[in-house]
């Protein structure tokens, strides 16, 4: 099967975030202008995140605003959005993220060069203030697959499962 952005659909939880929202939702809009589906949710912001996400909404079809009426945290956010994902393919963002106009779609690549994976995780770029650095994904394996077992080390050294779900594509039926 070959796989296109039509194909994903990005969860983006966010509380009190409208100086940076703006500029995240501005990188997602090469992805959206190729079909790609978005689920904002709002954890019940006091600021002006609901406006910012409804503005943005209101101008993609693919577009899905979900208010929480309290606060319940990214990772609720998360779930919640998650049940109403209705494409093969989920990937996440936070609303303090951005992403190049490639990302998507060289990670939704992946699964079509090899049908047989659940999730493809990426290497990032992390910023604070003028700093940037190359956060590398955990594992020494880059463009290959591998059995996921091989990534569960011991506790004491980095493994594949850190609360990093923003670097990742899944497979919704793995």
């Amino acid at each position: 099967m070959v796989f296109t952005l039509a194909d994903v659909t990005i969860v983006l939880p966010a509380f009190n975030a409208e100086t940076t929202l703006g500029d995240t939702l501005k990188s997602l809009e090469p992805s959206m202008a190729e079909g790609m589906s978005l689920i904002l949710v709002d954890d019940a912001s006091t600021d002006q995140t609901p406006q910012i996400m409804t503005q943005f909404a209101d101008r993609w079809k693919t577009v899905r605003f979900m208010p929480m009426e309290k606060n319940v945290g990214a990772g609720v956010a998360r779930n919640i959005a998650m049940d109403a994902v209705n494409t093969p393919l989920m990937t996440f963002i936070d609303g303090d993220d951005w992403v190049g106009e490639s990302y998507y779609k060289n990670l939704v690549r992946r699964f079509s060069d090899f049908p047989d994976l659940d999730f493809v995780r990426s290497h990032f770029i992390e910023c604070y203030g003028t700093q940037r650095g190359v956060r590398r994904a955990a594992f020494p394996f880059c463009d290959v697959p591998f059995d996921p077992k091989l990534g569960i080390l011991p506790d004491e050294r980095t493994t594949l499962v850190k609360p990093m779900c923003g670097r990742a594509c899944i497979r919704q039926n793995f």
